[in-house]
């Protein structure tokens, strides 16, 4: 039997990393066509999916998936998955929507935030693992979208919070 989106909601919020708890919200409503999931930092959009689709949008900028062998990825699917398997499974997941939610969970610490940092190549993780990093005071990298070479992070994300 599936979870209900509210509680699954309500465990993963739980679950997000101090730093960030008060400022992110996750979303996801269903419509008899598909659904939309979206995330937000300090009350502002910052990813936005749809499914059944491939696209999903990063501050605006449309970006095709193409992972998963052409299958649509549900961020409400995603996170309800990442709150049943192990951080090392999140970690490797081939859904770089769960290991970019990993990415926010308190069950990612520094050390591993900055492994994953190293190999990552999906804007989806690379976004909310930049936004994690900041959240430390960690440098964040400049990420320019491969299809358009348009820098996809706010510039304020790449100056490290005072601590």
């Amino acid at each position: 039997m599936e979870r209900k989106w509210s509680k699954i909601k309500k465990t993963f919020e739980e679950r997000i990393a101090i730093e960030l708890k008060s400022m992110i919200s996750i979303h996801v409503t269903a419509y008899a066509s598909g659904g939309r999931g979206w995330i937000q930092f300090k009350g502002e959009e910052i990813v936005t999916t749809e499914a059944p689709g491939f696209l999903y949008s990063i501050f605006g900028h449309r970006i095709y998936n193409n992972f998963m062998d052409g299958q649509t990825i549900e961020l409400g699917r995603a996170c309800g998955e990442l709150l049943n398997i192990s951080p090392i499974s999140a970690r490797i997941s081939p859904n770089p929507y769960i290991r970019g939610l990993f990415a926010l969970e308190k069950r990612c610490g520094r050390r591993t935030l900055e492994t994953m940092r190293e190999i990552e190549h999906d804007p989806f993780p690379i976004l909310l693992m930049s936004l994690m990093a900041h959240s430390f005071g960690l440098t964040v990298k400049p990420y320019f979208h491969d299809a358009c070479g348009r820098q996809i992070l706010p510039e304020a994300w790449l100056t490290p919070l005072s601590a």
